[in-house]
């Protein structure tokens, strides 16, 4: 896993949460086409992990995203696989339920 050192690249420079970069450029040195920069070193894109909520999730890692009443799993490229769950909201009587969009 090595840098190669260039005189320009995008900054910010690609990262898992933006495997792209930015759209400024900056002199330093980068990471070889296809990887990122994730903890300092140089990684294939394939191998971010997926965050949510602050917690990183490995590949093949299943996560809940009960907020939005969803089970997902970890598919690489920082991507994840979403579908559906069953989410029980129970109000006391004095409770109202309502939903938030966003």
């Amino acid at each position: 896993s090595g840098i190669n050192a260039e005189y320009g690249g995008p900054k910010p420079a690609p990262s898992c949460a933006d495997p792209d970069g930015g759209r400024k450029t900056q002199k330093g040195c980068f990471c070889p086409d296809g990887q990122v920069m994730e903890g300092g070193k140089c990684i294939d894109a394939g191998e971010c992990k997926c965050e949510y909520a602050g917690k990183r999730y490995d590949i093949g890692e299943k996560f809940n995203k009960p907020d939005i009443c969803q089970t997902c799993k970890c598919v690489g490229n920082g991507k994840e696989n979403c579908g559906d769950m069953k989410c029980n909201t129970k109000c006391k009587k004095d409770e109202i339920e309502i939903t938030v969009d966003g």
